[in-house]
């Protein structure tokens, strides 16, 4: 309203030497200004999906979390000054400092530790089922990769001949083998993987 006094908060852009607020995201009476604001978290977003959006399905989220029982151990998170779950979401979904949605902050941490102890917890359940079922034994005579490591113009390094061991040991095993070959490029995974073929092949299967 003209004559009327409001405090205004949003981007603040340069255009032309002046400095201007085109789309401000709050426009609130002297009144309301203790209810503006000071840190507001920023997400990804997508095509039709504002920021105001986002942060209102955010709250509400946040709103209807239940009390949760701690799962980790009181003792163990006093130690690291951590907060508990719930709290870790709310101080970075919500912050009230800038330092609380730093990488280094107790929120941020505990939460990160969260997500990474519950990854390895998921894989090890993954593990655990695939390992107690039936597999099918695969053994071979030998004579096809011997002949293979012949033909080679390089000699398998101890690391190789490591992991073609792993390989034919759990291939040998009754359990359903899981298992993710890993390096870098050219440090001889095609090699292995091709032994442990020549295994399959020796055993006919």
């Amino acid at each position: 309203p003209i004559g009327e006094e409001r405090y205004v908060s949003g981007r603040v852009e340069r255009y032309a030497d002046t400095l201007q607020m085109s789309h401000p995201d709050y426009i609130v009476p002297p009144e309301a200004r203790d209810d503006l604001p000071l840190l507001e978290p920023v997400y990804p977003l997508t095509a039709g999906l504002s920021g105001k959006v986002l942060q209102k399905a955010t709250r509400q989220a946040l709103d209807r979390i239940r009390p949760l029982t701690e799962w980790q151990d009181e003792t163990w998170l006093k130690a690291r000054e951590w907060p508990g779950f719930a709290e870790a979401l709310h101080r970075l979904h919500q912050p009230v400092e800038a330092s609380d949605v730093s990488p280094g902050s107790a929120p941020w941490q505990r939460l990160a530790y969260d997500e990474l102890l519950a990854g390895q917890l998921a894989l090890a359940l993954v593990r655990q089922s695939i390992k107690a079922q039936s597999g099918r034994i695969v053994k071979g005579a030998g004579h096809i990769r011997a002949r293979i490591a012949d033909a080679l113009p390089f000699s398998l390094t101890n690391s190789q001949r490591e992991a073609v061991r792993e390989i034919e040991a759990d291939m040998a095993a009754p359990q359903r083998m899981l298992r993710l070959l890993q390096g870098d490029v050219g440090s001889g995974k095609t090699v292995v993987a091709l032994m442990a073929m020549a295994v399959a092949v020796e055993a006919g299967t």
